[in-house]
């Protein structure tokens, strides 16, 4: 297996080897540790629906992907995985977002077993016209709730308002309409299409030992690379916002605010995707986070009680979110748009930023569930692993945050705005 290098600073090795149907596989033992993490994941997420499959055209609904992680855990022979790890007291989850499909595995003991099915159980879809039709109540249900959850809704309204035509706009679990249409074959292409190895990758981080997990790998990993030619028939996003506000009343106590900032990627063409996210975070965060002075002017002229902000990309876009709840909600988008106009970041705080992301690289580094995080995130995010955060943290400039800075679309905003059904402000 080949040895990444990371750096010294880290403590951590990592193996990478890709088998020969094309599967990447990850080990990273941390013998001091007590537990271990399996991660086996897919490059399918909810914005693949329009797609070829060999010389063939499919389109499947909203929320496909979603669906087809959650029938993976019933089997043919009825032994479910969650029923099959509570035996050895492990824990197995699964999740679904916009790009990536996780199969998640963490436990103590009975490595090599639970290794084992879960190779099996994601390698052995198991799809009935009568168990796709028992499953549509389940996540119909589980999209009512959602819908009925004011910072789950105020997300999805936001995202309508944002993106004209890329796949973003739509929720990951899809609405009850595209449920009702999906059918057994459409689980079925789309599992032909993307759960094949040359699409795949398999994370293990933990107490365990290396040469037994990569010999059950290759020993039961039979799925074989079927050699199709798979290609994503994306939508271009344009730069423009859909709509520029919308404001709705809801059974809230406070209002709240969720704002997008959507900017065309090749505005920012001179960085290199890697350091171009650290750079947009590190504008998010000292403008807007706990410890901006923005944050702390919010809260104390109590125009702010709660707020989180975030970015996401696209193929063609980067969108800043910022989401805040105020008992003075246009008062906090002045605030928040005056903000946006006048974006800065010094010298001193760059610096100050690049010690903090050192530091809890470091420290995340300590921990099973925090180099999962790291190999996972970078892999889904990039499709490779970034061995040296630490020197890409240090060659951040000035001189290219004042580029990125300047490159926001600092007029392309969307507003949603959330007010109590029966209380006056």
């Amino acid at each position: 297996m080949k040895k990444l290098n990371y750096e010294d600073k880290l403590g951590i090795t990592v193996y990478n080897e890709k088998l020969k149907n094309g599967l990447d596989i990850y080990l990273a033992p941390m013998l001091n540790k007590t537990k271990y993490f399996m991660t086996y994941g897919t490059y399918y997420g909810s914005t693949s629906t329009h797609f070829m499959l060999d010389d063939k055209e499919i389109k499947v609904p909203n929320g496909t992907a979603h669906f087809l992680e959650h029938k993976m855990f019933e089997e043919e022979d009825k032994v479910d995985p969650f029923s099959f790890y509570s035996k050895s007291g492990t824990d197995c989850n699964a999740s679904t977002n916009y790009t990536s499909t996780k199969y998640i595995v963490e436990g103590t003991k009975c490595f090599k077993e639970n290794l084992e099915y879960l190779i099996k159980y994601v390698n052995s879809p198991y799809f009935t016209n009568s168990n796709v039709e028992k499953e549509k109540g389940i996540i119909k249900e589980e999209i009512k709730m959602y819908k009925d959850d004011p910072e789950s809704s105020i997300d999805d309204l936001i995202r309508m308002n944002l993106y004209h035509k890329d796949n973003h706009k739509y929720d990951v679990a899809g609405e009850v309409e595209d449920i009702n249409k999906i059918t057994k074959e459409d689980l079925y292409n789309c599992y032909n299409a993307f759960y094949n190895p040359n699409n795949m990758f398999l994370v293990i981080v933990g107490n365990f030992d290396i040469e037994e997990a990569k010999a059950v790998i290759e020993t039961l990993n039979t799925l074989e690379n079927k050699a199709r030619n798979v290609k994503v028939i994306n939508k271009k996003e344009e730069e423009s916002v859909v709509k520029e506000y919308e404001e709705k009343k809801e059974n809230i106590l406070v209002p709240k605010v969720l704002m997008g900032i959507k900017t065309d990627i090749k505005k920012f063409k001179k960085i290199d995707k890697y350091k171009l996210n650290l750079y947009l975070n590190i504008i998010i965060h000292i403008n807007f986070g706990p410890s901006s002075l923005l944050y702390e002017k919010l809260t104390e002229d109590n125009i702010l009680s709660d707020s989180y902000s975030f970015l996401e990309t696209l193929d063609d876009i980067k969108t800043i979110y910022l989401y805040g709840e105020s008992i003075n909600p246009d008062k906090l988008i002045e605030e928040y748009k005056n903000k946006i106009k006048d974006l800065s970041v010094t010298q001193e705080e760059l610096e100050r930023a690049i010690k903090i992301m050192k530091a809890s690289e470091i420290r995340m580094c300590d921990y099973v569930d925090g180099v999962t995080s790291s190999i996972v995130g970078d892999l889904t995010r990039y499709k490779k692993v970034i061995t040296k955060p630490l020197e890409l943290f240090d060659s951040l400039t000035l001189d290219e945050m004042k580029y990125v800075i300047e490159s926001i679309n600092k007029e392309n905003i969307s507003v949603v705005k959330y007010m109590p059904q029966n209380i006056s402000f």
